[in-house]
């Protein structure tokens, strides 16, 4: 499942993601209603978003990443290492089904209970 549409919380649309035919493939972020407001979004061989342009096709970022996905900028985009949804907030990406932290370079788990004796 790719995310497509961002809205706030009164139902209005903040931005739309367009995407390529493969797995984790975003190309282009429009922000707000219109589509003048359009960012480009270049992957590398991993995947990972690397660098934004305008609709000019203007470089406006570059990204990089440590060897576990930590990301060396800080940035407004969603999408980052792997073409995965980063959530800047909590510092984790979002790996469909579950969430993966480059801090720790592992996917968090729920912590599992003792076993019961019966």
């Amino acid at each position: 499942m790719e995310l497509v549409a961002e809205y706030n919380s009164g139902g209005t649309l903040l931005r739309r993601y367009v995407h390529g035919p493969g797995i984790d493939e975003p190309l282009v972020w429009y922000e707000g209603t219109t589509t003048t407001a359009k960012t480009w979004l270049y992957q590398d061989q991993l995947g990972s978003v690397i660098g934004t342009a305008n609709s000019a096709g203007t470089s406006t970022a570059i990204h990089s990443y440590g060897p576990f996905g930590e990301p060396n900028t800080t940035t407004g985009i969603r999408f980052r290492y792997t073409g995965q949804q980063f959530l800047g907030s909590l510092n984790l990406y979002y790996y469909k089904a579950r969430f993966y932290s480059p801090h720790w370079a592992d996917s968090c788990r729920p912590i599992r209970s003792a076993p019961r004796m019966i």
